[in-house]
């Protein structure tokens, strides 16, 4: 027999996800909460999306230059900066920034948190995006079936 496609179909998922430890960021938990980043597995589309960072950001800054060749040097910066693009991003740094955007649960990071926190704690940023990746390549995990609560006689 092969692949059983019927009840793979069948079958429900959820997020993989695993805790990431941050202690050098405890200044920001609470007194009595453990410091550590909640992060998730990609989907395929999330991945896709982070994949493509790095050429959106080369595309942008192409435009940029493009639009702005009779625009002086200030403007063409204030262009970039507004849009978080500038020449100086490497592309493997834009990459993991839309998938530390897509990947934290807990807590939940936007593009400007991630620039931020990629520049201050650079270690971390990229322990967390690692594991992004691993639990992305480890897929997505069966729904598992609560057990009954109901006791029999």
């Amino acid at each position: 027999m092969g692949f059983d496609t019927k009840a793979f179909m069948k079958t429900k998922y959820e997020d993989r996800t695993a805790e990431v430890p941050v202690p050098d960021l405890k200044d920001w938990f609470g007194a009595e909460e453990k410091p550590v980043f909640v992060v998730r597995g990609l989907t395929g589309k999330e991945l896709a999306i982070c994949n493509e960072a790095a050429q959106r950001n080369k595309n942008t800054a192409a435009m940029i230059e493009a639009m702005s060749s009779n625009v002086n040097t200030e403007k063409v910066e204030g262009f970039r900066e507004m849009l978080g693009v500038t020449t100086s991003v490497p592309d493997d740094l834009a990459k993991r920034m839309e998938q530390f955007g897509y990947g934290t649960v807990d807590p939940n990071m936007n593009h400007e948190a991630a620039v931020k926190f990629a520049e201050a704690y650079p270690v971390e940023f990229y322990q967390a995006t690692n594991k992004i990746m691993e639990l992305t390549g480890q897929g997505r995990q069966i729904v598992k079936k609560k057990a009954s609560s109901k006791t029999t006689k």
